[in-house]
């Protein structure tokens, strides 16, 4: 009977020990962070040849102001066309960071080309994986004129793994392009959210004669898009 009394004693404490143990380890910590708004909208534009000056904004923590806690990384030439971000970040007193980044383009007024439309991706349009070439077509991208000569592009990998593989729009590219005065592009911007990453380099043209647009995108270090855009 002693023998029985012991162990349920026993077994008692270990449940008792495992309890609390299992408490210590719960964090129950309920924490702000800072939420940061952009006066003036998270795209800027600014023409060239103008001074940029920092719309402004406002952070709060809860119903805190901590504005002056803001970070500003960045800033806009104004002398150069070109994309430029603007990143606003803070860290609230449990160590938590959170930011957020202003798209500044700055642009040529004298650019007057709008290319805004819905474009399908044409014959003769590729992905050459390492001498592996997979010719694709009909796929939608999707051009809209931001500002003079600055264009968001729908995916800047032609709907490869959105449309035509059907991975879903977190596969796509979406991003901008710059239209120079001798019709040729240049990259802005892009971004994969599903895999984190963008574009290597882009070059292209446009063909006013034929409304073509054609870009050549390197992407992952071992891939090249080749892609004929027309309405």
């Amino acid at each position: 009977m002693k023998k029985i009394l012991y162990s349920l004693m026993l077994l008692t404490s270990i449940i008792s020990l495992v309890s609390c143990g299992s408490d210590e380890l719960t964090d129950s910590r309920i924490t702000q962070y800072v939420t940061i708004t952009l006066k003036g909208g998270q795209i800027y534009t600014l023409p060239v040849g103008t001074t940029y000056q920092d719309p402004g904004f406002s952070a709060t923590q809860g119903t805190t102001d901590v504005t002056s806690s803001v970070k500003v990384d960045g800033t806009a030439d104004g002398s150069k066309v070109g994309y430029y971000p603007v990143t606003y970040s803070a860290t609230n007193p449990d160590g938590f960071s959170s930011s957020v980044t202003r798209m500044v383009f700055v642009y040529n007024p004298k650019i007057t080309t709008d290319l805004s439309g819905s474009y399908k991706i044409q014959s003769g349009s590729y992905r050459d994986y390492q001498g592996t070439v997979t010719k694709f077509s009909g796929q939608v991208v999707t051009l809209s004129q931001v500002a003079s000569g600055v264009f968001s592009i729908s995916d800047w990998l032609g709907g490869y793994y959105d449309q035509l593989k059907g991975y879903g729009s977190s596969y796509a590219m979406p991003g901008y392009m710059g239209l120079g005065a001798d019709n040729t592009f240049s990259g802005l911007y892009g971004h994969v959210s599903a895999w984190g990453d963008s574009y290597d380099s882009v070059s292209g043209s446009y063909d006013p004669a034929t409304g073509t647009v054609t870009l050549d995108v390197a992407y992952a270090g071992k891939m090249t898009f080749h892609l004929i855009l027309n309405k």
